[in-house]
């Protein structure tokens, strides 16, 4: 009889070991306030490294910490701005929600990261046209990645204003 106990105790516990739900790989959101104290910490202490490098150390940086990028955008040019009447690509604007939070007027706090690409004058329908249907926010990283930051600013912001 001991030996029956003990092996459905041994059994019960090996199963609820095993039942433990693991760790998830995706980080928890934090509060809009969280991420603009580290935002401006960041502005403050660390953004000049990243001034004149890859905009990928800059993403890396991005993507390990409070800011949980959720959604993304360009930055366009003035139509008029070159004389010619096309948009061109100046950097990449990142949201810490997705864009159906955004329409719903809520805060999301945005980053804009001005690069060096209006020396190479992509066309804004060309660089969206050319980015993959799935997994399109990872084409516009890779796609900018080693262009140099030149301006990085972030803001809170409604879509109504």
């Amino acid at each position: 009889m001991k030996t029956i106990y003990s092996f459905l105790v041994i059994l019960a516990m090996s199963v609820s070991c095993f039942a433990q739900t693991p760790k998830s790989t995706t980080r928890a959101i934090q509060s809009n306030e969280e991420v603009f104290k580290f935002l401006e910490d960041f502005n403050k202490n660390e953004i000049n490294t990243y001034i004149g490098g890859p905009a990928s150390s800059l993403y890396y940086r991005l993507k390990n910490s409070p800011f949980n990028i959720q959604h993304m955008s360009t930055i366009p040019s003035n139509i008029w701005r070159e004389g010619d009447g096309k948009n061109y690509v100046l950097g990449v604007i990142l949201y810490n929600m997705p864009i159906q939070e955004i329409e719903k007027n809520a805060e999301a706090i945005t980053v804009y990261i001005w690069l060096n690409i209006d020396n190479h004058f992509i066309e804004e329908w060309k660089f969206w046209k050319d980015l993959p249907k799935k997994n399109w926010m990872e084409g516009i990283l890779n796609q900018t990645k080693n262009y140099y930051v030149t301006d990085f600013q972030f803001k809170k912001m409604r879509i109504g204003e």
